[in-house]
């Protein structure tokens, strides 16, 4: 793909808070690098198995068990998603649940196959419809700008500011 779709980080910024996210990707050098930097891969996912440097490739179970012996996991506490059948297969032959997803639409669908109901998952604005609705309001800095209501629990997270700092200290940001 020539880009992310543009839903694609708060997708996965919603899933990163409850699941480890790591990537598998067939590609060389070249192209990991331009992805890594033109779609921020370092800062959505985890962990990213790049196969230039795994040294393996999809759909090959060596590659897949690589991936879950590095992350500590068992395959069936696993799920692995693309877009290519022979790649799907092969991750259930080793004992991932695995789903074939053709685009990214397709994804949220397949995530609620699984229980994972991500229809809600995505930051929003703090409107007075928002607040009035929620038993606990979680703001990051938003101070006097943000609806108060009686009665309803308030927590702010201080959260450093991560403009201008390196991959490593965003996630550990993220992470906290």
């Amino acid at each position: 793909p020539r880009s992310l779709h543009p839903d694609a980080g708060a997708l996965l910024a919603s899933l990163a808070s409850r699941y480890k996210l790591a990537s598998l990707s067939n590609t060389n050098e070249l192209h990991w690098h331009r992805f890594a930097r033109d779609w921020d891969l370092p800062a959505l996912f985890h962990h990213n198995f790049p196969s230039f440097m795994v040294g393996k490739l999809k759909p090959d179970a060596d590659y897949f068990e690589h991936v879950l012996d590095a992350l500590g996991i068992a395959a069936d506490r696993a799920l692995f998603v693309d877009d290519n059948r022979i790649n799907v297969e092969a991750a259930r032959a080793v004992g991932l649940h695995a789903r074939q997803v053709p685009r990214f639409e397709a994804l949220a669908p397949a995530l609620a196959e699984l229980g994972i109901d991500m229809t809600e998952e995505f930051p929003k604005p703090l409107t007075d419809e928002v607040v009035r609705a929620a038993d606990v309001v979680i703001t990051m800095g938003c101070g006097d700008a943000c609806p108060i209501f009686p009665g309803k629990r308030y927590e702010d997270w201080e959260l450093a500011d991560p403009a201008g700092l390196e991959v490593e200290d965003v996630r550990a940001i993220r992470d906290d």
